[in-house]
């Protein structure tokens, strides 16, 4: 949903027609996945909304959980492969098989396209709010983080924090009382975001 969404797909269900899809969930993975048809009316409107007039599947774009991962596959998309750097010399090779010169307006919607998603992605600090011993030496956390933020790694270990908002999370570890504790936050490659201390009381 989030790839159709940055491509401004605006004639499937994630967009402004609510059409063209199924969201399916198979019994054996348990893993939402996406059936669709009809994808050519794409690359045109670069402020395309992202949330979908479609109610059903807009309710579940906004549900907390999936809203940080709707927006965490967004950001993974634009900063790995939707920008002018990757996608230039595609654009270049398939207008020299078709022998169309649109390159240039195809990196302009490009442009557009990121500029307005990444006016659209919340934006937040890598911060620990709240630490309190919950007792047996666990560790109740509440914090912000980018939306990029996928692990949480507490004394060399990757803990998934439990998403509550699009950049708030919750997360209980096993830890000494009246210790620092020292978080740093990971994207989805594993690499840092920021990274906080709390000490422990």
């Amino acid at each position: 949903m989030a790839v159709r969404t940055i491509i401004a797909d605006w004639d499937f269900f994630g967009g402004s027609r609510g059409k063209n899809a199924y969201l399916y969930r198979p019994n054996k993975t348990g893993r939402w996945e996406i059936l669709g048809w009809d994808s050519e009316l794409t690359f045109d409107q670069s402020n395309m909304r992202i949330w979908s007039n479609f109610s059903p599947i807009r309710r579940f774009q906004m549900s907390p959980k999936h809203q940080h991962f709707y927006f965490s596959y967004i950001r993974e998309v634009l900063d790995e492969y939707f920008n002018v750097a990757s996608l230039s010399p595609w654009l270049e090779h398939y207008a020299s098989i078709i022998e169309r010169p649109w390159p240039e307006e195809m990196r302009s919607f490009i442009r557009a396209r990121t500029s307005y998603l990444n006016r659209t992605i919340p934006k937040a600090t890598a911060k620990i709010r709240k630490a309190s011993a919950t007792g047996s030496r666990r560790v109740a956390l509440e914090g912000t983080a980018p939306v990029q933020t996928r692990f949480l790694r507490i004394g060399g270990v990757d803990y998934e924090p439990d998403w509550v908002g699009a950049t708030e999370w919750k997360l209980t570890v096993l830890a000494a009382k009246r210790r620092e504790l020292r978080v740093e936050f990971l994207d989805y490659s594993k690499r840092s975001v920021g990274e906080d201390r709390v000490r422990v009381k």
